[in-house]
């Protein structure tokens, strides 16, 4: 009896081992192992005890081949030392110590070797004294990059090593000086040719190697008042009968335009444009073409003004067509006690509308000393609307095309619709945007088409 029961108790226990999550991993390790597969043995051993870390066939399965492991990384670090390979060395020796890391968190340590330890300690000083020497060489051959990377190096083998820290500061700093010099020449020469958005933006480079290189600082703000365009754009006219179309696409220009992303364009914001030509007499409805336009600018101290206009607005479409479409509606009646569906002939109606406005704007671009007009161009903008609708008078959700009566093939009526009736279609928009509900974004378009291509002209 006693017998039956310890049989009993190994083959529970089997089978919960055999059913733990920790099962498959351990017996693929052992399959590993027998292939003489240690590392890959060792993998599963460990993922086996991390499931279930009471599995000790698991925990003597890793041991075993963690050694083996251990011991294979151990040749591959000698033959890099016997060899003279010591950053290869190094690097194997740090993969043992990151292994020996891992096996130490699950409880398992494995034998060091004070010998080899000591020759990893010697491969760390050999590399720092090399990688020293080649440090030392670049810098006095002024190769800053490689200098950089020869000492940075260093630091990862022998932390203080001599005097890395100082000839690596130098070396980064005289490669930023070396590389604001490059910058600094260029931006000069820029400088000196008129190309005083080129010179600005080398200047800006060269800064950011060095903040304090030369004149760089003051040679940048140069650059940038000499190369700054000072631009004004006066009050739209309007060539349509649309009211107040023009004032509201030149509030969109200016506020575009003022908001452009570049130092070098400068424009002048509707107030202060205003106060210029009231200090000056002058009126903003007296600029109306680009002789008077240019007159004002080159007194108000402007490089060159804009003048524009809404040339033309046109409308299609607009009517909303009606279709009649032939149906069956189906209804339910009480007969004999039971609900009976019949069904009877219905009209209903499907609507579509469509509409499309057109803007046309034109503005010139005018030199104030020459009174030359530089860029001259119409920009065009346009939004449409379409609308599809269904009405009926009765309840539209028992219609159909389908003849509840017929069969087979049979009862289909001719309609605007293939299939079955899209209801919700009941539901849908039933009238087209207004005009000026359009009006907005594409006035808004054509200032943004309008403001960055005045923009994008005069910002080269």
């Amino acid at each position: 009896m006693i017998k039956n029961i310890n049989y009993l108790i190994i083959f529970v226990l089997l089978l919960m081992f055999s059913c733990s999550a920790s099962y498959k991993p351990c017996k693929q390790g052992q399959e590993f192992e027998l292939l003489g597969k240690y590392e890959e043995a060792a993998n599963y051993y460990y993922r086996s005890f991390i499931e279930d870390n009471s599995n000790s066939l698991a925990l003597v399965g890793l041991k075993n081949n963690a050694s083996k492991v251990q011991e294979k990384m151990m040749i591959n670090f000698l033959e890099f030392y016997n060899n003279q390979k010591y950053d290869y060395a190094i690097d194997e020796y740090n993969k043992i110590l990151d292994y020996d890391k891992k096996m130490a968190n699950v409880g398992i340590v494995l034998n060091s070797n004070n010998e080899n330890y000591n020759k990893y300690l010697n491969c760390k000083n050999i590399a720092a004294e090399e990688y020293y020497k080649k440090g030392k060489q670049a810098f006095e051959l002024g190769r800053w990059s490689s200098a950089i990377s020869y000492f940075e190096k260093i630091d990862g083998y022998k932390r203080n090593y001599k005097d890395t820290d100082k000839l690596l500061q130098e070396s980064k700093i005289n490669k930023n000086n070396s590389f604001a010099e490059n910058e600094y020449n260029k931006a000069v020469r820029s400088y000196n040719y008129g190309d005083y958005k080129s010179a600005y933006y080398s200047f800006e480079k060269c800064l950011k190697y060095n903040s304090r290189y030369k004149d760089a600082q003051r040679l940048k703000e140069s650059s940038l008042e000499k190369g700054k365009v000072r631009i004004g754009i006066f009050p739209f006219t309007n060539d349509t009968r649309i009211y107040d179309i023009h004032n509201k696409l030149y509030s969109y220009v200016l506020s575009n335009a003022v908001n452009y992303k570049s130092p070098f364009i400068d424009v002048v914001d509707r107030n202060n444009l205003t106060r210029l030509l009231r200090e000056q007499s002058l009126g903003m409805s007296g600029i109306i073409d680009e002789s008077s336009a240019a007159e004002a600018g080159k007194i108000l101290g402007l490089n060159v003004v804009v003048i524009g206009k809404i040339v033309d607005a046109t409308q299609t479409g607009g009517d909303i067509k009606s279709t009649p479409c032939e149906a069956f509606e189906t209804y339910q009646v009480r007969k004999n006690d039971k609900i009976v569906t019949k069904s009877k002939k219905a009209t209903f109606y499907v609507h579509e509308g469509e509409s499309e406005i057109i803007y046309k704007a034109q503005y010139q671009i005018i030199n104030t000393e020459t009174s030359k007009i530089l860029k001259s161009d119409i920009i065009t903008s346009s939004a449409s609307d379409y609308v599809k609708f269904c009405t009926y008078t009765g309840n539209y959700e028992n219609l159909t095309l389908w003849d509840p009566k017929a069969t087979g093939n049979f009862g289909v009526l001719g309609s605007a619709f293939i299939g079955d009736i899209d209801q919700k279609l009941f539901k849908a928009r039933k009238n087209l945007k207004k005009p000026e509900d359009m009006a907005g974004d594409i006035l808004e378009e054509l200032a943004k088409k309008m403001s960055n291509t005045i923009c994008k002209n005069l910002d080269i």
